[in-house]
């Protein structure tokens, strides 16, 4: 409210004190209210005025100017109550109250109330039967009826020319026009009248807005809030509008202090929501989004807040299920169609992503090119290039949109084109972008040092002093070797971004790979330091310290992170690690009630929880975590085999057999869940029950291979190999797939006939050019036989037939090192980037980067593959065949030693003993 209606309150307190009938104290209540109000001091004033309604509950004109405070201290709500009960005791024709009581139903939103409840009389005098009218009109035009609206603003104006309300009526009219201009010429003159104007400052906030002028609209919303710090509007839109420029900080102290003083507010949950999803932590945005669905179950923004949070934290049939329910009460809403497109592409439902962009029109590029990836998916090249040209036409050069096709180019298996086309597409950005990255990785991967290095300096040419910059020239500096230019670009990263993880973590590798430990910690520390409120340092230090038993450091690197986030999944699960390697029982129980207390339906925490709860024996906690693990997914089957591997895991087989049987009682139908039971039964020796169930699926699925299947696997556990061969050969009949034609052939060649079947094996390759599996198997065959050259034919088939997995990439670079193929490494390294912690692809190209004398490189990958697969004697050897070559010579016989250590015979022995001989 204005000032002069502040005076109007002072003037009836102090009227107050000279009603008759009143004792001292409520007379001495009403004087020292109208003079805190004179000060400033409404709350105080209220106090002593309800204090004086207590003493004279039926005193109209104290109820009056009691509702007049509420309103002054924008409590719209106590507002109403007063100034009605007002109303009831007497005051019912009062111009005053009338004024009073519509504002603050209007403040409320109530505009259908304060149009049957407050109607304007004759006899008031002329201006303030403007005034109240006035707000009628802007509830009539609040309502959608802007012609009513403009009737009462020409009888307001006639009674009030120079009336408040009328001006804001005058201006909401000219607003509803589209008339910002003109709409904000008449707020501004009003607070030239009138400074300070409350309900003048919030309109023309609003105005701002709408003229999309944001920072004036930021800076007026500013001046709201200094009269009202708590008002609802201001700190939800100031945060929105902050946010939008990318002043996220703000934008979060508005959303923080809106949740605060509106704890349960929908939309107040939703906008903090919002702030956590770009601040990169969707398990808080989803809880805010959850929180509003309980109150408010239908409100759009909270689906699709949660919608976008279960999408970001891979969650993607949820993410489906809730942006599919925004879809229908909004069709046209474009971030909900594209989030669903994208999430059922990531679900790998092509037809349906299509399906779904098709719904969205063909006027977004964003969408366009979504389809596109679907038509990729669905083999579809000519239909997505027609889409994505499409895209490309509805705009000037988009350096996003043109970023996605190469990448979708990428997915559908085209090398070659796809590193070109991005290569051009990158060009279009005008800074660092990841796809640079990912070109340079992909071009690294791919050995093509000289492409990675075109690709980072015409990254240089656009962003020279980014980090990311630096950080890809220091990636190629390992590649080719130079440990001294890799750590000088690392380090020149983090001069320029110290908070940047990535140059970190990749100095902090070289560091290790070079033996030093304490610089590899000062890099993770010093990065940490650098982001002091950054949770992704944080734990990228404590999983380093735990790597390196430094249980006490790791456990406070954790905790530092759980006072950032106390519901940090990764954070969580380091510190049940850590009690569980440490074998302390106290403390499993304790990291695990913690992160169930904070995260007590998060899938991926339960079993963990329970594995810590069953070593600090707890049973009852463990079965009661797997049923609700059970419980969050019923719809699974795949959840009670994930239940039944971990009985088996803890040695609870009994409840691993209660899992199956369960599982299969609810989805008997599901195949993984009948070999499990089976494989269950063989394993146990329990061959009549494996025997008749067998007989039953076989009877009631003829059809389906995996009761024949079942009955390979029975007759071969019972040593009747031909018997076994029968049945996979009748599952063959039935699915003609080369898992099923191999176990055909290794059951064939346990009953002696392996030449013949070896012949039938390689007939049904050529049938079947597009079977991956049975050309990597025959690949294998030759690789034992240390036939390499057809080895590397056979690995060649089925790369050219599907998906190159990282086994077949694996053992084609083995088989390529061993005939002296150049293409060793190129493979070695596409199969460490498939299975980056695989200690089979670790070894493989470590070993060959070993023998081309990149020994950093070398004996870092070589150190984490013997770490990871401590009990092999052979990737043991590698690591000490690459400690000797850097000149560890003592580290090299200590790994000598384990290698060596008992009798038994392993393939590369012979070379051990040879190089122990040299080292001592």
């Amino acid at each position: 409210m204005s000032g002069p209606r502040h005076a109007g309150w002072i003037g009836i307190m102090l009227l107050l004190g000279t009603l008759a009938g009143c004792s001292q104290s409520p007379q001495a209540a009403r004087e020292e209210a109208a003079r805190l109000a004179a000060a400033g001091d409404l709350k105080g004033a209220i106090l002593q005025l309800k204090s004086a309604a207590q003493r004279l509950p039926n005193d109209a004109a104290l109820r009056a100017a009691l509702g007049d405070l509420y309103n002054a201290s924008f409590d719209a709500v106590a507002a109403v109550k007063e100034l009605g009960r007002a109303r009831e005791l007497g005051l019912a024709d009062d111009p005053a109250v009338a004024l009073s009581l519509a504002q603050a139903l209007r403040r409320q939103g109530k505009f259908s109330e304060l149009l049957k409840t407050v109607l304007v009389e004759d006899g008031w005098p002329a201006p303030q039967r403007g005034e109240v009218r006035a707000l009628r009109g802007r509830a009539q035009h609040a309502l959608g009826d802007p012609a009513a609206a403009a009737a009462t603003l020409e009888r307001a104006q006639t009674e009030a020319p120079a009336g408040q309300e009328v001006a804001l009526l005058a201006a909401q009219i000219k607003a509803g026009k589209r008339d910002f201009s003109g709409a904000l010429a008449d707020v501004d003159d009003l607070l030239k009248r009138a400074p300070g104007h409350y309900d003048a400052l919030v309109y023309r906030a609003v105005l701002l807005r709408a003229a999309a002028q944001v920072p004036a609209a930021i800076a007026a919303w500013g001046e709201v809030l200094k009269q009202n710090p708590r008002d609802f509007t201001g700190l939800l839109l100031r945060s929105r509008l902050l946010l939008g420029q990318d002043e996220v900080t703000a934008a979060a102290a508005d959303a923080a202090r809106l949740r605060k003083e509106y704890p349960g507010q929908p939309a107040a949950l939703v906008q903090h929501g919002v702030i956590a999803l770009v601040e990169g932590k969707p398990r808080v945005a989803l809880d805010d989004a959850q929180a509003a669905l309980q109150v408010a179950p239908t409100l759009f923004s909270a689906m699709l807040l949660a919608g976008l949070s279960h999408h970001a934290l891979g969650a993607e049939s949820q993410a489906a299920e809730m942006l599919k329910a925004c879809l229908a009460a909004q069709p046209a809403h474009g971030i909900a169609r594209r989030a669903y497109v994208e999430t059922l592409l990531k679900l790998n439902q092509p037809a349906s992503a299509l399906q779904a962009a098709a719904a969205g029109g063909d006027t977004d590029p964003r969408l366009l090119s979504l389809a596109a990836e679907a038509h990729f998916a669905l083999n579809e090249p000519a239909a997505a290039e027609a889409l994505l040209a499409r895209a490309a036409s509805l705009g000037p050069p988009d350096a996003g949109l043109q970023i996605r096709r190469a990448l979708a180019t990428l997915g559908a298996g085209e090398e070659g084109q796809g590193l070109t086309e991005l290569a051009s597409a990158v060009q279009l950005a005008e800074g660092a972008t990841p796809a640079d990255e990912l070109l340079v990785v992909r071009l690294l991967r791919g050995g093509d040092l000289a492409g990675a290095a075109r690709a980072i300096e015409a990254l240089a040419k656009r962003a020279p002093d980014s980090a990311l910059t630096h950080n890809l020239r220091g990636l190629l500096a390992v590649q080719q070797g130079d440990a001294a230019a890799a750590v000088k670009a690392f380090t020149a990263a983090l001069t320029r971004a110290p908070a940047f993880l990535p140059a970190a973590v990749n100095l902090a590798h070289l560091q290790l790979a070079q033996g030093d430990v304490a610089a590899a910690r000062a890099s993770y520390r010093a990065v940490a330091a650098a982001a002091p409120g950054a949770l992704a340092p944080l734990l990228a230090l404590a999983d380093f310290e735990r790597l390196q038993g430094e249980r006490q450091a790791a456990r406070e690197a954790y905790t530092a992170a759980l006072a950032i986030s106390a519901k940090s999944l990764p954070a969580h699960l380091g510190l049940i690690a850590l009690a569980l390697a440490g074998q302390d029982k106290p403390a499993a129980e304790q990291a695990a009630e913690a992160a169930l207390q904070q995260l007590p339906d998060e899938r991926l925490l339960l079993l963990p929880a329970a594995r810590a709860l069953h070593w600090a024996g707890q049973p009852r906690r463990v079965d009661e975590l797997v049923r609700h693990y059970l419980a969050l997914d019923a719809a699974s089957p795949l959840r009670w085999l994930e239940a039944a591997a971990f009985y088996r895991s803890i040695a609870e087989d009994a409840a691993a057999d209660r899992s199956l049987r369960d599982g299969l009682a609810a989805a008997p139908g599901y195949a993984p869940l009948q070999v499990a039971w089976a494989t269950s039964l063989l394993a146990r020796d329990r061959l009549p029950a494996a025997r008749t169930f067998v007989a039953d699926l076989q009877a009631r699925q003829p059809g389906a291979p995996v009761g024949w299947l079942l009955a390979g696997a029975l007759e071969t556990k019972a040593g009747r190999h031909r018997e076994a061969a029968a049945a996979y050969a009748h599952a063959l009949s039935l699915q003609p797939v080369g898992q099923i034609a191999w176990q055909w052939f290794a059951a064939s060649a346990r009953a002696g006939q392996a030449a013949a079947a070896e012949a039938s094996l390689l007939a049904f390759a050529e049938a079947h050019a597009g079977d991956v599996f049975v050309h990597s198997r025959l690949g294998d065959l030759a690789l034992g036989r240390g036939d390499y050259p057809t080895a590397i034919t056979r690995y060649e088939r089925a790369l050219a037939a599907g998906p190159a997995t990282a086994e077949v990439l694996n053992n084609l670079a083995w088989a390529c090192w061993r005939q002296g193929d150049l293409r060793a490494r190129q493979f070695a390294e596409a199969a460490w980037q498939a299975a980056p912690d695989s200690p089979l692809t670790l070894d493989t190209l470590g070993w060959i980067l070993l023998a081309e004398k990149d020994s950093t490189r070398a004996i870092e990958l070589l150190r984490e593959a013997a770490r990871r697969a401590p009990t092999d004697p052979d990737i043991r050897y590698h690591h000490a065949a690459a400690l000797a070559a850097t000149g560890q010579t003592a580290a090299a016989r200590e790994a000598l030693a384990l290698a060596l250590a008992g009798n038994e015979p392993f393939v590369s022995r012979r070379d051990a003993e040879r190089l122990r001989a040299r080292l001592q």
